[in-house]
């Protein structure tokens, strides 16, 4: 369940990616009523699609405890750290 759950997020998300690729490729912009259909929509499911990811992931990390796999839940832990803090040390270290 944990990672179909996972999955559906990517899923979930990758569509609203999609939406909002459509959008950029296509050229519209503000004004049009397309634009102002279609990037609500598509950030709105990138938004639960990470959020429903976010929630597999941890709920793999409680498995993992449960099944005393220590490595499997230092290597999910760190991935994660990882993927929280480049953002932020890329925004550190550009000015």
């Amino acid at each position: 369940m944990k990672k179909r759950l996972y999955n559906i997020g990517i899923m979930i998300g990758g569509f609203g990616i999609i939406i909002l690729l459509v959008l950029i490729f296509s050229g519209e912009a503000y004004p049009s009523i397309l634009f102002k259909m279609l990037a609500p929509i598509g950030l709105f499911l990138t938004f639960i699609g990470v959020i429903i990811s976010f929630i597999g992931w941890l709920l793999m990390i409680k498995d993992a405890i449960e099944e005393k796999a220590g490595l499997d839940v230092k290597g999910l832990i760190f991935i994660g750290i990882i993927i929280f803090l480049i953002p932020i040390l890329k925004n550190i270290f550009s000015n």
